[in-house]
């Protein structure tokens, strides 16, 4: 949901002062803390039902476990290797050979975590499958708990602007579809959402509700106008538009390089905006032009382009497995959505203290060595090696005599002692 500038400065400054926790941590805790603990409970339970009777029993994984195991999933998903198995990342043959998978946990525990990993808790499911071919019958209870999760962290730390957008793209149908179940809010909003969940239905019932909504939609929706009288020709030039108003339920299509439809409850069909396109003449020639544009799809575009963006970042980097079970398929994606939340956010928190942000490679890569706990041990290791210096002034004169650090390659006007001197003694003694 959208911030004014105001109110993400007031975010930032909340989260900047949490304390020395560094900004990729802070970013990915900020919407729930206590969703992998639920997820943590569920697989312990889940896992130890499953090797009951077996020769091995199932050992419980803890908290700081499953962080481990989140850090290999980012990890794997940012890797160029695409191994045909995820035991090929244990490998150690030359060709494999990658050392911090291994470091991080060994792959027997991965893979049991991956087959154990379960979001709900498994008495609740077998109490749903009863229930199974009746209207009572959940078909997202096994998403149910993190699904709740993220919701009521949306709507905690949600903004109070009138404009809102879709939080992502599903594809379970409830009763009337979870396109409509999902958006269906409080009272006094306008709504932007792409064609997953636009449908004339949805729009109406919104508008009894006092939320006003607009969106692109599929030809083929339940309610989308099927009259052929006044389309727009393939060949129209840029710039074309046509509508239909039926009731209150505005649909307008409008061609730029492809046909856009779009449905909307609050805008009207054309007002005189333009917009700037390259276009070439008969000559062959390209030249800068102004066409057309209907407000419903200025405003969907200037409203819409962060989630675009969201979508555009999580294809970079995706960290999905191949799995049997539907509900895993959606925990993997949830993670992709909070790497990315948490890269734009810590992206915002840069800017607000006039820092260069990570790019999204240079963030993940150290949130895979925060999740896994490696930071700590890299930086304990950096102070004991800088407890072994010795460090002096290299003349009596700081303007003369410097010299170049091996680890800034800054030219300094100190220097270690020690490191010059092999046979003395390195703690002064």
């Amino acid at each position: 949901m959208r911030s004014s500038d105001e109110e993400q400065q007031k975010d930032a400054e909340r989260c900047i002062s949490w304390g020395s926790q560094s900004v990729p941590t802070v970013s990915l805790s900020t919407s729930q803390e206590r969703w992998h603990n639920t997820i943590v409970q569920h697989t312990n339970v889940y896992g130890g039902k499953n090797q009951q009777g077996r020769e091995k029993p199932w050992n419980n994984i803890s908290a700081e476990d499953f962080m481990s195991y989140l850090a290999l999933v980012v990890y794997m998903g940012g890797m160029n290797m695409k191994a045909s198995a995820l035991t090929d990342y244990w490998r150690r043959s030359r060709i494999y050979s990658v050392p911090l998978p291994a470091e991080i946990m060994s792959c027997s525990k991965f893979l049991t975590i991956t087959n154990a990993l379960h979001l709900s808790n498994p008495q609740d499911d077998e109490e749903n499958e009863k229930k199974k071919g009746t209207a009572a019958y959940d078909r997202l209870g096994k998403i149910k708990p993190l699904y709740d999760n993220i919701r009521d962290a949306c709507r905690t730390f949600s903004s109070k602007s009138e404009h809102l957008h879709r939080l992502e793209d599903g594809g379970i149908q409830g009763e009337k579809g979870l396109s409509y179940e999902s958006v269906m809010l409080g009272t006094g909003y306008k709504l932007y959402v792409d064609n997953f969940y636009t449908s004339p239905m949805l729009f109406r019932d919104l508008l009894y509700k006092k939320i006003w909504a607009c969106g692109t939609i599929r030809p083929n929706r339940i309610g989308f106008p099927k009259t052929i009288t006044n389309r727009l020709p393939r060949n129209a030039p840029r710039g074309s538009m046509r509508w239909l108003k039926e009731d209150e339920l505005l649909f307008l299509e409008w061609k730029d390089s492809r046909e856009v439809l779009m449905c909307s409850t609050f805008h009207k069909a054309y007002k005189g905006d333009t917009v700037q396109r390259r276009l070439k003449n008969k000559d062959g020639q390209w030249s800068q032009v102004h066409v057309p544009i209907p407000c419903a799809v200025l405003d969907y575009n200037r409203l819409m382009g962060g989630v675009d963006l969201s979508d555009a970042l999580i294809g970079y980097y995706k960290v999905l497995h191949k799995t049997r079970k539907w509900y895993r398929t959606f925990f993997f994606h949830f993670v992709d959505i909070a790497v990315v939340n948490a890269l734009i956010l810590h992206q915002h928190l840069a800017r607000a203290r006039n820092e260069k942000p990570l790019t999204q490679k240079e963030f993940r890569e150290t949130l895979v060595l925060e999740l896994a706990g490696l930071e700590s041990r890299t930086a304990a290791s950096q102070a004991s090696n800088d407890a072994c210096h010795n460090l002096t002034y290299i003349t009596d004169d700081s303007t003369a005599g410097r010299r170049k650090c091996k680890l800034c390659l800054q030219k300094t006007p100190v220097m270690c002692a020690l490191c010059f001197l092999p046979k003395r003694d390195r703690y002064n003694d």
